[in-house]
């Protein structure tokens, strides 16, 4: 798959809130408002580099190689 190649240049974490306080302050930290939500993050975990809503692995894909300029 296209989008495992780039492991090492991200992390994705997929929110959909269950535990509305914890979820929703690690969401307000990264500027999320809308869920469920893909956010693509550098590898520390740190800086937000891009998201999306659930979508199709292609759209996925395209927003990483956007975020990731490749």
């Amino acid at each position: 798959m296209e989008v495992t190649k780039w492991l090492d240049a991200y992390v994705l974490a997929r929110l959909s809130p269950l535990d509305i306080d914890s979820d929703l302050a690690f969401a307000d930290h990264f500027g999320i408002e809308e869920f469920p939500r893909i956010l693509l993050l550098d590898p520390e975990g740190e800086k937000a580099l891009g998201d999306c809503g659930d979508v199709s692995p292609e759209e996925v894909a395209a927003t990483l190689r956007k975020a990731l300029g490749r």
